[in-house]
C-alpha cells in the first residue's frame, strides 16, 4: 500500500484496488477513515457526509460525475474533491476531501489520478492560470472543509555545535568533529571517585571484621562479601578508566579529505576512509515511539534508539549508539507506519526531525553524500 502524506494528520492510503483518506487521532495513537473509495462506492465519514449535505454515507461511484483538483488564488492552495450527482433534480454537489500547499501539487495529481481510476470517473484539472473557468469559480466558494486538517510546517535548520545526548557535532580546525560532550568525561570521573571511594570502605571493613580482634563476625562468610563487592567495584573503576583512555572521535577532514575515527588522548587512528570512498552515511533506529502532541495542531513528539554507520569499502564504520533520540515527527501518518520489513529510506528531516537527523544529514552534507534512515 501507497502513503501519500497531505498534512501531519491526514494521508491518503492507496492500492490498485482502494483508496483511503485517513486521520492520525489521539496524539496518533488511532487511525480514524474520512473516505474510502473502491470499485462500487465510496464510504464517507458521517461528519463529512452531513457537511456536504449527502443522503447517505455510502454514495455509488455511477453518481460521481468527476473527480477535480483545482487551483484557488485566494489561499494559494490545490483542493482535491468530488462533483457528485444530487439525485433526481440533476443539481451538482461539491464534495472537497482534502487541500495541499502549492508546494505539494505533485503529490495531489497522484492522488487525484489514482481515485479517479480506481472509481472509474474522469480526473480534471483546473489550472493555476485559469480564473474564469466555472469550476474554478466553485472551487473557490467557501465550502466547509474537514476540521482535522493541519497546515504542513518548514523545517527549521540546526546550527552547530549540535548535542545529541552525550555526542555533540562541532566545528574543529579541520572540519567538524563528532565526539563525546565535556559532560560525559565528568560523569565518567565521578563515577571513578565513587568507585575507588566505596572500594576502599568495603576493602576496610571486610579486613576490620578479620583482624579486630573482637567476637567473630556471625556469618564467618560476612567479611568474604565485603571483599567481592570490593573486586565488583575496583573492576567498574578501572572500566570507567579504561573508557576515559580510549576516549574517541570522528574528524571529518575537508583539508585532507577523509573521515577518520581516532582516540582524543593518543590521537592513535583506529580507521580512516577518503571521501571517494564513502558510499552514505545510515542511521539505522527503531520504530519511532509517540511521546504526543502539544496540540491537535502541533507535530508529534517522538523517540527512537538509534544507531550511525558510515558505509565505505564494503564495510560498515560505527560511528555511534545513542539512546533514546527524541524529536518531533512532521509526518507522523508516514512514520508511524514504517517496519523492518520497508525498504531503506533517504533521510527526510519531515518525517524525523530530531538533533541526530539534523546532524547526520550535516555530516553527509560536509562528505557529499547522501544519508538514509533503515528501521530494525
Amino acid at each position: 500500500m501507497d502513503i501519500i502524506p497531505v498534512t501531519p494528520e491526514i494521508s491518503v492510503e492507496l492500492d490498485s484496488t482502494r483508496w483511503r483518506l485517513v486521520q492520525d487521532y489521539d496524539n496518533g495513537k488511532s487511525l480514524r477513515t474520512l473516505v474510502d473509495a473502491d470499485a462500487s462506492s465510496i464510504k464517507f465519514h458521517p461528519v463529512l457526509a452531513e457537511t456536504y449535505q449527502l443522503s447517505s454515507v455510502d454514495v455509488e461511484n455511477t453518481r460521481i460525475v468527476k473527480v477535480v483538483l483545482g487551483w484557488t488564488p485566494q489561499d494559494q492552495h490545490w483542493h482535491l474533491g468530488l462533483y457528485v450527482n444530487g439525485g433526481s433534480g440533476g443539481e451538482l454537489s461539491w464534495c472537497r476531501l482534502t487541500t495541499w500547499t502549492s508546494e505539494q501539487m505533485a503529490q495531489a495529481k497522484s492522488a487525484g489520478e489514482a481515485l479517479s481510476q480506481i472509481i472509474n470517473s474522469p480526473f480534471h484539472l483546473v489550472d493555476a492560470n485559469i480564473n474564469n473557468d466555472e469550476e474554478a469559480s466553485s472551487l473557490m466558494e467557501d465550502a466547509t472543509q474537514p476540521s482535522m486538517q493541519t497546515s504542513p510546517q518548514k523545517i527549521h535548520p540546526v546550527s552547530m555545535p549540535i548535542q545529541v545526548g552525550d555526542w555533540m557535532l562541532r566545528a574543529v580546525p579541520q572540519g567538524i568533529a563528532w565526539q563525546l560532550t565535556g559532560s560525559w568525561m565528568m560523569r565518567q570521573v565521578v563515577h571513578i571517585l565513587f568507585f575507588a571511594g566505596t572500594f576502599a570502605l568495603f576493602l576496610v571493613l571486610g579486613a576490620g571484621a578479620l583482624r579486630s580482634g573482637l567476637a567473630p563476625v556471625t556469618p564467618e562468610w560476612l567479611p568474604l562479601i565485603a571483599f567481592a563487592i570490593a573486586l565488583v567495584l575496583v573492576y567498574s573503576m578501572f572500566d570507567n578508566i579504561w573508557q576515559l583512555i580510549m576516549k574517541r572521535q570522528v574528524i571529518v577532514d575537508k583539508l585532507n579529505c577523509e573521515v577518520r575515527c581516532e582516540r582524543v588522548l593518543s590521537g592513535i587512528v583506529d580507521w580512516r576512509v577518503d571521501f571517494d570512498s564513502i558510499e552514505y552515511l545510515l542511521i539505522s533506529q527503531e520504530p519511532a515511539r509517540p511521546l504526543g502532541r502539544k496540540s491537535r495542531d502541533a507535530p508529534m513528539q517522538i523517540a527512537q534508539d538509534s544507531w550511525i554507520h558510515l558505509y565505505a569499502k564494503d564495510n560498515f564504520f560505527l560511528l555511534s549508539e545513542i539512546e533514546d533520540v527524541e524529536g518531533k515527527s512532521w509526518h507522523w501518518e508516514t512514520v508511524r507506519r514504517r517496519s523492518s520489513a520497508d525498504e531503506r529510506m533517504s533521510l527526510d528531516l519531515t518525517e524525523y526531525d530530531t538533533p541526530l537527523h539534523h546532524a547526520v544529514m550535516e555530516l553527509a552534507n560536509s562528505i557529499g553524500i547522501k544519508a538514509y534512515v533503515d528501521i530494525r
